[in-house]
């Protein structure tokens, strides 16, 4: 079969010029040869085809929804204990392959991100190599860092806004966190709050391999707009005045929980009276991990009446918190605690119908509205200097969060 050609026409100028070209100007024209793609063997060609390891998976229906079909590859896989374990990881894992036109496997990589690491993630590559010898390695391979932009509108709540931008819960989790000395997340929100987050993803070939620093966040609630810049050099995340977000203490024992009942007036479900219900009850499976709301020291550590399980912290200042019906206690009386370290895991000991954390804070003996004492609670200032490396983040972060900002008033305009 002969070779397809292609006429080049090339046309110069003898000067710039908008108007018609003079007889000055040349016109060339060239025939050039281009190799027939209808003679090359599709054996020649390689493709590449990815998916993600779901629950259930085997090495069979892996390779199926990457087309290969190669009997011998998927015995080699089934062998393989890497493989069969990664098949097995809770967490996330991606898997290229490089494909012959006839389904032979060429190339096989796994990628997943081990717990806590972001910039790096490990990669599984399998490769064929003369006399249908096959062979792996295991690597770090570096991610690209990308800075995404996102904004949403409250419609029922937090969780329901962040699903609809397809945002992580952990991105729910730390706009909840970052914001709860300010918001209570069951009672305060309204629809038609607004929020924007910027936040890193670290990616390969493409994919998100895993979500990195959330890096700034703006809530606005009731028409009061509230912000959250991360600053590295604190670990730590401030508002754009440099004030900590983080206070004294913290305004829940567990984080971003839903709230059984309130500080309020209830129904006892044991006494079967009305009484001042002086805490706040927290429902969560057992075993959910329960941490100190500040600095202190374990005052009372163990069985308590009606209590069951508790443990009480001193603080200063006359301050101290109450955690019971816990399923088991983690820290001894006299010890010393920093805020966030964990004292116990919910339970259903002592006078309870099902399993929940029932929490107090007292001051000078008196029982206190933990939410209206966290946000009144000290908090953390930077340096002068501090301050100064800060304003420089800050402002980079407010334009983004403005930008974000932008868009979604842009798309709830009628």
């Amino acid at each position: 079969m002969a070779a397809s050609s292609i006429l080049i026409s090339a046309v110069t100028w003898g000067t710039w010029q908008s108007g018609p070209r003079s007889s000055a100007d040349q016109e060339t024209t060239q025939s050039i040869a281009l190799p027939d793609l209808l003679d090359q063997s599709l054996a020649d060609i390689a493709l590449h085809a990815n998916t993600v390891v779901e629950t259930g998976d085997t090495v069979r229906s892996i390779l199926e929804r990457l087309s290969v079909k190669d009997t011998a590859a998927e015995r080699m896989l089934q062998s393989n204990d890497q493989v069969v374990a990664l098949l097995n990881m809770r967490s996330k894992v991606w898997v290229n392959a490089k494909v012959q036109a006839g389904g032979q496997l060429e190339e096989l990589q796994f990628v997943w991100s081990p717990r806590g690491q972001t910039q790096t993630a490990r990669a599984l590559s399998i490769r064929q190599r003369e006399g249908n010898l096959w062979e792996s390695e295991e690597s770090d391979i570096a991610l690209e860092r990308q800075v995404r932009l996102a904004s949403g509108r409250i419609e029922s709540s937090l969780f329901a806004a962040t699903d609809q931008l397809g945002l992580s819960d952990a991105i729910a989790i730390e706009i909840a966190e970052a914001f709860s000395n300010d918001i209570d997340f069951r009672r305060d929100l309204r629809k038609g709050d607004q929020f924007s987050v910027a936040y890193e993803e670290w990616a390969h070939a493409g994919e998100v391999i895993a979500n990195g620093q959330v890096l700034a966040m703006e809530f606005i609630n009731k028409g009061t707009k509230l912000q959250a810049i991360w600053f590295a050099d604190k670990n730590e995340y401030f508002d754009a005045s440099g004030n900590s977000a983080k206070r004294e203490f913290l305004a829940s024992p567990m984080r971003f929980s839903r709230i059984s009942s309130g500080f309020k007036m209830r129904f006892h479900p044991i006494q079967k009276t009305w009484k001042r219900h002086l805490g706040v009850d927290y429902a969560a499976p057992t075993g959910t991990p329960v941490r100190s709301v500040g600095r202190g020291t374990v005052r009372f550590a163990g069985w308590q009446n009606g209590y069951g399980n508790v443990v009480i912290v001193s603080h200063n200042g006359g301050k101290e918190t109450l955690y019971a019906h816990l399923s088991k206690i983690t820290v001894r009386r006299g010890q010393r605690i920093e805020r966030e370290q964990t004292v116990g895991a919910v339970g259903s000991t002592g006078w309870a119908t099902g399993p929940h954390l029932h929490f107090e804070f007292r001051v000078n003996g008196q029982h206190q509205n933990p939410a209206v004492l966290a946000k009144q609670s000290k908090s953390v200032r930077l340096t002068p200097a501090e301050l100064a490396r800060f304003k420089v983040v800050s402002e980079e972060m407010q334009a983004a969060l403005a930008t974000a900002s932008a868009v979604q008033t842009a798309q709830t305009m009628p």
